[in-house]
């Protein structure tokens, strides 16, 4: 259930919204004061709160920020009488949205607007109303074709959802450009044998399903790694590969859709999962080959910086908990700054760029922290890491070609991980073989941490025995 605080002076229009929230929402509390709802706030969980911008007796801006420091992860929806309101308050619309703030209505408006955006908000975690049902096979199940868009679609290979009890949502079988079947309904037991002719023709098959139900998918795959963690079910090999196929579908998600408030929260349970899964995935450099033979997409250099980087926060002792987090989201959004170059660009080798190339390439970590400056909910900390994760102790780093000391600390953690991370996808070595290369010409690995590449091998060393 979705829990709703209200805070309102308007007490009918507080009434009128509590009988109008949908069947899988429940009224946390409808009050006129901030002091009230932040004695509701500290008193239980709430999932969204929605706040009148002219509440008094704490006002507006005291709850909100009560709201960041202690319960973060409630969406904060902003309602004002009026657009002078708004604008009284604020400048422009990105201080809104760097306060923290998912989403504003302004009076009047339909009451079912908001509840629908409320709707939307959770709709990635709705799926476990889904896995309360025993999942059944259709056995009137037809073949039925489909004209559907390509572009509206997202696919993983077979295997993963094989691997599943149930659907979450619809899956598909992509026949033609634009044609599809559909293979699976949500809720269906995912029956092999449905399937079973097309493995027959490709064993690497790979089913559909819509883009829009990617984060759905994600929140998924969350629960479910952390389930056999904590019940050490399962094996590393399928552990790890959904942890770097969670990973991709994470990149994806923001590289196309940004950080709303429900992404942010669902990269942090990634970032918990991919440092948690390296003590227990064992043979890392049997896992990593395979990976690194497999894809060398953009998506998949993060996953693979993400996964060093969190080997190396396992073996460096001045590391905290709460950093942790920063730095291996600082490697998920090290090169979000990319989705601000043209495509040429990305598809190049840096060796391959001229002049003019270079200059734009080398500004993606300034594109990066402007991108994240609009975001509420990510800290100074990544930011840092996004900004300076080129930098390098010679000063031949960009954008500000800083030397040792001055370069910030976290950076250089995720620095030496997205250089090696390169680095063995470029020339197809497993991470040991890749560092006794770089050890032959020492110009390179010179550039980096010494405390951060004696972590990595203290790491990778035992993840081999």
């Amino acid at each position: 259930m979705i829990s709703v605080l209200l805070c309102d002076q308007n007490k009918k229009w507080l009434d009128s919204f509590s009988t109008k929230l949908k069947d899988n929402m429940v009224l946390s509390g409808a009050v006129s004061s901030g002091k009230q709802a932040q004695e509701l706030l500290n008193a239980k969980d709430v999932d969204v709160l929605v706040i009148n911008i002219a509440t008094k007796s704490y006002s507006f801006f005291e709850v909100v920020k009560f709201v960041k420091q202690k319960k973060p992860k409630t969406l904060i929806i902003m309602v004002a009488e009026s657009k002078r309101d708004v604008d009284d308050y604020f400048y422009n619309p990105n201080e809104i949205k760097k306060l923290g703030i998912v989403e504003s209505f302004v009076k009047p408006f339909p009451i079912f607007n908001l509840i629908n955006f409320i709707d939307q908000s959770f709709k990635h975690k709705q799926w476990g109303k889904i896995s309360d049902f025993d999942g059944t096979t259709n056995e009137d199940y037809v073949e039925k074709e489909e004209s559907l868009s390509d572009r509206k679609f997202t696919s993983l290979e077979a295997e993963v959802f094989c691997q599943n009890n149930i659907c979450i949502f619809d899956l598909f079988v992509r026949i033609g450009k634009n044609k599809y079947i559909k293979v699976f309904n949500t809720s269906e037991a995912i029956d092999r044998s449905r399937i079973e002719k097309y493995l027959k023709k490709d064993p690497k098959l790979h089913l559909y399903f819509k883009t829009e139900d990617r984060l759905s998918y994600v929140n998924f795959s969350n629960q479910i790694i952390k389930r056999k963690m904590s019940m050490t079910i399962g094996k590393p090999k399928e552990l790890f590969d959904m942890v770097d196929t969670t990973t991709k579908l994470v990149v994806d998600e923001i590289y196309t859709k940004g950080l709303p408030t429900s992404l942010i929260e669902e990269s942090s349970t990634l970032c918990n999962n991919i440092y948690d899964s390296i003590s227990y995935l064992g043979n890392l450099k049997k896992l990593l080959n395979d990976l690194l033979t497999e894809d060398e997409s953009e998506k998949a250099h993060v996953s693979l910086t993400s996964f060093f980087t969190a080997i190396i926060c396992n073996n460096l002792e001045w590391v905290t908990e709460h950093s942790r987090g920063n730095i291996i989201m600082g490697s998920i959004l090290h090169d979000l700054g990319k989705v601000k170059l043209s495509t040429a660009i990305r598809s190049k080798k840096v060796n391959q760029m001229n002049d003019r190339e270079l200059a734009e390439y080398k500004r993606h970590p300034e594109f990066g922290i402007t991108l994240l400056d609009s975001v509420s909910g990510v800290s100074e900390q990544v930011k840092q890491i996004v900004y300076q994760h080129h930098e390098v102790n010679t000063g031949e780093g960009f954008p500000n070609e800083l030397t040792g000391i001055r370069i910030y600390p976290l950076a250089k953690i995720i620095a030496f991980a997205n250089f090696l991370a390169g680095y063995c996808m470029e020339h197809k070595l497993n991470p040991l073989d890749a560092i006794k290369s770089l050890m032959v010409a020492k110009d390179d690995i010179m550039k980096y941490d010494s405390e951060v590449i004696k972590a990595f091998l203290r790491g990778f060393i035992k993840g081999v025995e």
